[in-house]
Parts: structure tokens; sequence; C-alpha cells
């Protein structure tokens, strides 16, 4: 029995490297092409290929048997029901299983009619029970041990598809929740910031009433000073209550926004003060804009911490038409596992609202441009946002 546990593990094992390449190269040709077929029919169809390049389909050969057969079925069955469902690590544990199981039937006696168990130590082993009278035995024992991996294998997918849907679940709540917060936030701002309009428009008449009546020139110039900044609060407010409403300006008005709205102040790339590349002119929601940027500012310093050789540097650069206003850290930058859902509302990796480059994100598009990320690991991190030039 032992002999016959170590030859099943033997044969499972030798089996395994080329079933489960098959599965990921297969997968991976599948996803690439876009072609859900393909993830289907591109494992089993590249585990024949191997096998008939190693002479399995030689007419001395005992590699096509039954357990063959059973195996390529299995890549079909998981691929079909499971689908993206799991990732490939969990589908290739899933197949190995099967596979362990699917050699348990190679030392069936009663199976070897079907084309298992046709290799020669398989079959001087059988025959060497039959002379003690323990064939049967052997025999049960082995479908036993078939049903118990199999039956592992469609439980553990069962309950991974049941805890992955649980988990993508809790997630789209936990969005939505985030979305309707952000809304019912971003209503009882737009309100709170309406009704900032008639105390301006009252602060507005009395300066001028003052300036009116008033004889010294500092009262005037004072007058002239809460003039201006009431009327420059005027057009943020309109710009925060017209989302979409965009003004021409240049990229000198918006650094100083942004140096004004930022808690931790970043390097200024030396190019920006250019006269000729402070002068250029965008057309931009100015707050928006803004609040993306100071965004972006926030996490290149949340990335680099409290490191002393730590650096966040805003850039701009301007290719033809389009202006890319940049935010460059020296951080540990992001896992290529993490790039996509970044962009996910929610998702934060240090416990934050996960709204940050959402939000980004939108803003660009509200510009009618884009926003990139360039990333390395252990060298940093530049965020992007496109916007056209004027």
């Amino acid at each position: 029995m032992v002999l016959v546990m170590l030859l099943v593990i033997f044969n499972a094992v030798s089996v395994l490297p080329q079933s489960l390449g098959a599965l990921i190269l297969g997968d991976w040709i599948g996803r690439l092409s876009g072609k859900p077929w393909l993830r289907i029919v591109a494992p089993p169809a590249l585990a024949i290929v191997a096998l008939a390049l190693s002479g399995g389909f030689a007419a001395d050969s005992t590699a096509f048997g039954g357990a063959t057969l059973l195996i390529l079925i299995a890549m079909i069955l998981v691929q079909k029901l499971i689908g993206d469902r799991l990732k490939l690590g969990m589908k290739a544990l899933l197949l190995a299983q099967l596979l362990f199981g699917v050699h348990w039937l190679d030392v069936v006696p009663w199976f070897s009619q079907y084309g298992f168990g046709q290799g020669v130590q398989v079959i001087q082993i059988e025959n060497l029970l039959a002379i003690f009278g323990i064939s049967d035995a052997l025999g049960w024992y082995a479908l036993t041990l078939f049903l118990g991996f199999v039956g592992n294998a469609v439980l553990l997918g069962a309950l991974l598809i049941l805890a992955g849907q649980k988990l993508e679940t809790k997630q789209a709540l936990h969005r939505a929740q985030l979305k309707a917060v952000e809304s019912r936030v971003s209503q009882e701002v737009i309100h709170l910031v309406h009704d900032l309009k008639t105390p301006l428009t009252t602060v507005e008449g009395l300066t001028s009433l003052i300036q009116l009546k008033a004889d010294e020139a500092k009262v005037i110039e004072y007058c002239q000073k809460i003039s201006e900044a009431t009327h420059s609060m005027s057009h943020m407010i309109s710009e925060i209550l017209y989302g979409k409403e965009q003004v021409h300006c240049s990229l000198q008005e918006i650094l100083n926004y942004v140096l004004a709205g930022c808690l931790r102040v970043p390097e200024i790339d030396p190019d920006i003060q250019e006269l000729e590349l402070a002068n250029v002119k965008v057309v931009v929601n100015r707050i928006r804009l803004t609040r993306a940027l100071v965004n972006l500012i926030d996490n290149a310093f949340d990335a680099v911490g409290a490191e002393d050789e730590g650096h966040v540097i805003l850039r701009v650069k301007v290719h033809g038409e389009d202006v890319w206003l940049g935010v460059e850290d020296n951080g540990p930058g992001i896992a290529p596992s993490e790039l996509n859902q970044v962009w996910e509302a929610g998702f934060s990796t240090k416990g934050h609202s996960g709204l940050g480059l959402p939000f980004v994100r939108q803003v660009a598009e509200e510009h009618s441009g884009s926003v990139r990320l360039e990333t390395r690991l252990g060298q940093g991190t530049v965020a992007w946002i496109q916007v056209r030039k004027v």
C-alpha cells in the first residue's frame, strides 16, 4: 500500500507542472485576447500539445489514458464553472487537488478496461496485490481517496466563490455608502456656500458706502482691499456652486491657489517660475482643479512620511495643446497589484476615505483631460493631471 501511495504521488507530481503550466498560460491567453471561450479551450489544448511533444501519443506510450482524459475535462470544468470568480492561484490549487484525485483511479483494478492504470509499474503492483488477495481492498481504498480529493476540491471551490461574492457585495455596499456620504456632504456644502452669498453682498455694499464717505487715504485703501477680497471670494463661491463653470487663467494663478490650500507646501519645479511657462493660459475650474492637486500633494506627503530624504515636487509640462500638472514624490511607490484599485472609491492602504484619487480622475474628465500614474517600487510616484491649453 505504501508503494501504491508513492506511485500515485509520483505520477501526479510528474504531470503537475505541465498541467498547471497549461492552465496558467491558457488563462493568460484568454484574458489577453479578451475572448472568454479561449480561456476555456486554451488550457486543455495546450496540455494536449505538451503531451504530444513529449511523445504521449506514441504507439508504445501509456501517457494518454483515462486519467489524462479526466484531467483535460477537469481543466474545462474549472475554467467554465469558475471563470473570473477566483484568482488564477486558487484555480491552480483546485486543479492540483483534482489531479491527485484522478490519479488514484489508475490503481483501481476494475477501471483497467477503461484506459486507467496502463503503466508497467501499476500493472506489476496490481498483480502483486492480486497474489495476496487484497486487490479489491486497494480498489475501494483508491476510490475513497479519489472521492475525498474531488469532494474537497468541489467544496473548497464553492466556499472560495461564496467568500469572494460576499467580499464583492461588502465592497459594493461600502462604495455605495461612501458615494451617499459624499453626495450628502456635497449638497450640504453647496447649501452652505450659497448662504454665504448674502453676507458677502452686504459686506460689498457697506464697503462701497464707507469708501464714498471716507476722507482718509488709508481707509479708502483698506476698503479697496476688502472689496477685492470679497470680489475674489464671490468668484470662488460661484465656481463651487457651478462645478462645470470654467474660466481662463494662467498657470501662475493655479499655482497660487494650490499653495494657499496646502497645509504642507511642496517644492516647486524651477521651470514653473519661468515667465513664459507661468503665463501659459488654461481653461479650468480653479477650485476643483486646486482641490485635485492638493489631494495629490497630501497623498505624496503621506507616501514619504517622516523620511529625512523625502521630497514632494510640483511639476508642469507643456506638450503641444496639452498641459500636464504633476506631483512627484520619492516614496515607496505603488505595487502593480494596486494600480487599478487606487481608482476605486473606498480603496485605501492608509486608512483614509479612499475618495481622493477617484475625485482627481473625475476632475480631469470634467476638463476633457486624463490622469496618469508613473510609479516605480522603491523609487517613488508621479501623478499627472492633463488639461487643455488655451
